[in-house]
């Protein structure tokens, strides 16, 4: 039997729904808090994926002499898609630790296979974006550091940047994203600490006045079932 199709289903409705199921956690992660750092990875990672794709195209049809960038890029798509899948797993803390590398990776292979590539070094810094999204705050650190020394590692090997006096801009690119990111990282966990904070605070307040009032107290259900008495 055909299910009736919904009149009030929008195309923008219809997406969300496909989006939603392509970034569903494993049901094997029961914690709240857990399964939305697994969903919120699993859609970053899925759309630098898409996005990866759709740009590396696009320059293998109108740049030229893009081949050996769009093969790097092409291996590190594999590579994500990979992650992809298993960040929404159980595993998906370990797996979004790769997916925030390949990034770094493959940028700094295009930076030194490709000299007349202008945005290598901006590529670099999406792994960062990526451990934000889940890693504790010196974590995100560690890899916005590991971003930034793979980057002067490339402008040291590659000597023609210095010659044109781009080194210490894309070097000082590369420390400022990082530093913005660690900053917001560490801004949110507080406030996400200040939150949890009165969340507490709030159920021993109600706490103490269910156990100490000098009347019965009762939640039911509006059928009349007792829950808490």
């Amino acid at each position: 039997m055909l299910r009736a199709s919904n009149p009030h289903k929008t195309p923008a409705t219809a997406l969300r729904l496909l989006w939603l199921r392509w970034t569903e956690p494993s049901t094997k992660i029961a914690d709240p808090g857990e399964r939305r750092s697994a969903r919120l990875l699993a859609s970053l990672t899925l759309a630098v994926l898409l996005l990866g794709l759709i740009s590396a195209t696009a320059q293998l049809l109108l740049v030229p002499g893009f081949m050996s960038s769009f093969l790097i890029i092409l291996g590190a798509l594999l590579f994500l898609g990979v992650a992809y899948r298993l960040c929404r797993t159980i595993h998906y803390r370990a797996a979004g630790m790769v997916a925030s590398l390949i990034p770094i990776a493959a940028a700094g292979a295009v930076g030194l296979t490709a000299p007349d590539d202008p945005a290598w070094f901006a590529f670099m810094g999406l792994g960062t974006v990526l451990a934000s999204a889940f890693l504790r705050t010196r974590h995100v650190a560690a890899v916005g550091g590991l971003t930034v020394a793979a980057t002067f590692i490339v402008l040291f090997i590659r000597e023609d940047v210095a010659v044109k006096g781009l080194d210490t801009a894309i070097l000082t690119f590369s420390l400022l994203l990082a530093v913005l990111v660690v900053l917001v990282t560490r801004h949110r966990s507080a406030l996400e600490r200040a939150r949890q904070d009165e969340i507490q605070e709030s159920q021993a307040l109600y706490r103490i006045l269910f156990e100490h009032a000098p009347m019965g107290i009762a939640v039911a259900t509006l059928d009349g079932r007792l829950l808490v008495f």
